[in-house]
């Protein structure tokens, strides 16, 4: 019985909840034009960490879409 909160129904829910996850983190700390616009270093853990989990769970490299991405 959990007491409210985010569940997931198998591991299969929460995997995907968390690759959606890392993707948004990739797309919020993607530098532009030289450094991450959230933490104003060039080498961005946040962005480091959640490409590495991508890269773990057998994600393709993924790359935001800069041409939709609000100016």
């Amino acid at each position: 019985m959990t007491d409210g909160g985010p569940f997931f129904d198998d591991l299969g829910d929460l995997r995907t909840q968390m690759i959606r996850t890392a993707k948004a983190i990739v797309d919020d700390h993607w530098p532009s034009p030289d450094r991450c616009p959230i933490c104003r270093v060039a080498a961005c853990t946040a962005r480091g960490n959640a490409a590495y989990y991508l890269e773990v769970v057998g994600e393709p490299p993924y790359v935001p879409n800069l041409l939709t991405r609000a100016a």
